[in-house]
């Protein structure tokens, strides 16, 4: 996979997380002489009564479809314009808040293209007309979970939710979930896109409870998230 240069379209740079840039205007030679060119503050503050005391930005943004992509605390996406810092567009899903979250930060953001894509002949006739109609709706999308347990996506242009993503919208990740405990279930690192699947990973309340066994979850990306393969046990 070749290094990216004007765009970082991954959390780790590409889907092999490579966390390396072809770009060569900045070197050993100028680093030195580099000054702030802008700010931006997300707004989004914790709220002591409502909020995990564990409360961190630790996003890495995304380059890609010209703007700048990342995630807040509350699962707040905003897309930057990445010249000036201006703020193009921001969705917020309204993440249930709760203090017993262990820890609660959003770590990064996906992006999906699914220009001309075409629904696989195994589909059904229903199938095939959902994902036709979905593509044509957003073809570009990002895609983001959500500290409560939740997966959605929005146009990457204007930040609007893709209501035919999951059901409205959202993909409720403890569907089929029969032991959670309040606030011990959570998402908090960007969702993994690689062809048709989108791919999570899952953080629990440590120490360990009745919770079942932390679970990496696969739904289909295309862009439906009609569940594949839902919740493949396996310890993390």
């Amino acid at each position: 996979m070749a290094y990216p240069a004007e765009d970082w379209t991954a959390y780790g740079g590409t889907n092999l997380g490579q966390r390396y840039s072809a770009l060569r205007d900045i070197g050993t030679g100028n680093v030195k002489g580099l000054t702030l060119a802008w700010e931006h503050r997300t707004g989004d503050l914790r709220k002591a009564d409502e909020d995990s005391r564990e409360y961190t930005f630790e996003a890495t943004p995304i380059k890609v479809n010209g703007l700048l992509y990342f995630c807040t605390p509350h699962n707040i996406i905003q897309a930057l314009v990445p010249e000036t810092g201006a703020v193009k567009w921001s969705f917020d899903p309204m993440m249930k808040r709760d203090p017993f979250y262990q820890h609660q930060t959003c770590r990064g953001v996906s992006w999906n293209e699914s220009t001309g894509y075409t629904a696989p002949a195994s589909d059904t006739p229903e199938e095939q007309a959902a994902i036709a109609a979905a593509v044509a709706e957003f073809p570009k999308r990002i895609v983001a979970s959500s500290v409560d347990a939740r997966l959605y996506t929005v146009n990457a242009d204007t930040g609007a939710l893709c209501t035919t993503f999951g059901e409205n919208g959202y993909v409720n990740l403890l569907d089929g979930m029969t032991e959670t405990e309040r606030a011990s279930y959570q998402q908090t690192s960007a969702p993994l896109v690689t062809k048709d699947l989108i791919i999570l990973g899952s953080a629990i309340a440590e120490p360990p409870s009745a919770m079942p066994l932390p679970t990496r979850s696969a739904l289909r990306a295309r862009p439906t998230g009609r569940p594949l393969s839902m919740r493949w046990p396996r310890w993390i």
